[in-house]
């Protein structure tokens, strides 16, 4: 995507920086590692260049989203539910994004115990809405001994 639209807005800074923002916020929502997060951005930050003035803004607007990140007193279900717009009641926003976060949550301990997950379980993953069974699937990315007998948990469920 990055190469893509770097491209795409050859002689629009403005344009760039709109599409390095949407991408690299892609990448903290996709539930990956701090790590992985960092390397996929190098090669982000190295692709889509901008001149320096709207350089030192994108540093300073990722700077502040991290830091944003880290405050206690709002959740991050809470931020993304502000985050996506989700007005139609802020309960409702809150729930969107809990959800959202305990399918994060899921993902991060499958892909830190088995690094891949197939896609079929990253979708399986993403469209469930029962935030207690996201929990029952937490417990058994961190307790399964591999991949296939988690996959066995998910299909039982379906």
């Amino acid at each position: 995507a990055a190469h893509l639209k770097t491209k795409i807005t050859k002689g629009n800074p403005g344009e760039r920086y709109s599409w390095k923002w949407r991408i690299t916020m892609a990448l903290y929502r996709q539930g990956f590692s701090p790590k992985d997060i960092l390397d996929m951005y190098r090669l982000v930050d190295w692709l889509m260049m901008l001149p320096e003035d709207l350089n030192r803004q994108f540093t300073q607007n990722l700077i502040d989203y991290e830091e944003e990140l880290k405050m206690p007193y709002i959740s991050s279900a809470e931020r993304y539910g502000r985050e996506k717009g989700w007005n139609d009641g802020w309960e409702d926003g809150l729930n969107k994004g809990v959800l959202l976060e305990a399918r994060e949550m899921v993902e991060e301990a499958l892909s830190t115990r088995f690094q891949q997950i197939p896609v079929s379980i990253l979708k399986a993953i993403r469209k469930e809405e029962d935030r207690q069974f996201l929990k029952q699937l937490l417990k058994k990315a961190i307790l399964a001994v591999d991949i296939t007998q988690f996959e066995r948990a998910l299909e039982e469920r379906q």
